[in-house]
């Protein structure tokens, strides 16, 4: 790991560009984003971190509801923003996306679906979701009992919720991201995809935002994702 910010560091001072803070904006985004006390947390945090400052430069994190982060980013008051899913009409994004959204449904390990396509099997189920998320059409139109879970936290909150049958099923974004060894509810679940309603997640980039930063920067982005992947990254603590 050394060794690969040592060589990016000395490619990027080499071109003689001097030192920059990028303004970072964050959209919360369990388990990938949270805020705690207002600041900023998560892997994807230290993922960008990391390419940034593997380059000599600094990271100004801040984070802001998703309509009023656009504008900023519009505005040029950030240089870029993430997590964004599929890529925004209006919205300027890196070529490549960060990592890739399967959907999929949680069940506790004695009650595992492996297959989705079946989908009257959920008739009659109370399966829970995070208020606001769009979900699966074949699961709206399946006759489950379909119940939203507000507040902050929630989707981490109702995995637990799941664990302790206070659901038969909850609805997760990008359940593979639930499956590391730091997290003690994946041996309690099981989740089988919906692998047809896969979308991708980028990094949206400011239009104000010069062209020279900006092609350094998803340089270093491309060059990160291909030695080591955000999914990767993200496991291996």
């Amino acid at each position: 790991m050394f060794k690969r910010i040592l060589m990016v560091t000395l490619y990027i001072f080499s071109l003689n560009v001097s030192a920059y803070e990028y303004r970072v904006g964050i959209i919360e985004h369990p388990p990938h984003a949270a805020l705690k006390k207002g600041v900023p947390v998560g892997r994807i945090i230290d993922y960008v971190q990391e390419i940034i400052t593997s380059q000599g430069h600094k990271v100004k994190l801040s984070a802001s509801p998703v309509k009023r982060s656009l504008k900023q980013l519009e505005d040029g008051d950030l240089d870029i923003l993430l997590p964004i899913q599929e890529p925004t009409k209006g919205v300027l994004t890196f070529t490549k996306p960060l990592f890739k959204l399967v959907p999929g449904l949680c069940f506790q390990k004695q009650k595992f679906l492996p297959f989705l396509s079946a989908t009257h099997r959920f008739e009659g189920m109370k399966i829970g979701y995070t208020d606001g998320v769009d979900i699966a059409k074949t699961l709206k139109n399946s006759g489950a009992k379909l119940v939203p879970l507000k507040g902050k936290f929630a989707l981490e909150r109702g995995i637990k919720m799941l664990a302790i049958d206070r659901y038969d099923a909850f609805y997760h974004p990008n359940p593979i991201f639930l499956y590391h060894r730091n997290n003690p509810i994946s041996k309690k679940v099981a989740c089988s995809y919906f692998h047809g309603l896969s979308s991708n997640t980028y990094v949206a980039v400011s239009p104000q935002l010069n062209n020279e930063k900006r092609t350094l920067l998803e340089g270093a982005f491309n060059s990160m994702m291909e030695k080591e992947s955000y999914l990767d990254f993200f496991n291996e603590l």
